[in-house]
């Protein structure tokens, strides 16, 4: 049992909870709400270059121009990317 089908069947008043058909739909919205907290716990990691996954460094590579090499680990393209970023002005020169 997921940790968000018991919080679901907390809420379920108790002459419900017995019933086979309430316990697979809690079941159902179990694991979609488990989906849900995994995908915006993605979403969060990803926000961040220190903390985000292979699809999205790849992406900050190529939009940055950043070549990516063979064999490069994770820790040091999310430095290189940084490092490229940190080069980018806010502000026009002739402020």
């Amino acid at each position: 049992m997921s940790r968000a089908e018991e919080t679901l069947r907390g809420q379920l008043p108790e002459y419900f909870r017995p019933i086979i058909e309430f316990r697979e739909i809690l079941k159902a919205h179990g694991y979609s709400l488990d989906k849900l907290d995994e995908t915006s716990e993605k979403v969060k990691d990803n926000n961040y270059i220190a903390t985000c996954d292979e699809e999205t460094i790849a992406y900050y590579e190529k939009l940055l121009g950043v070549t990516y090499r063979f064999g490069d680990t994770m820790e040091y393209r999310r430095a290189r990317v940084l490092q490229k970023y940190n080069t980018i002005v806010l502000f026009p020169l002739n402020f």
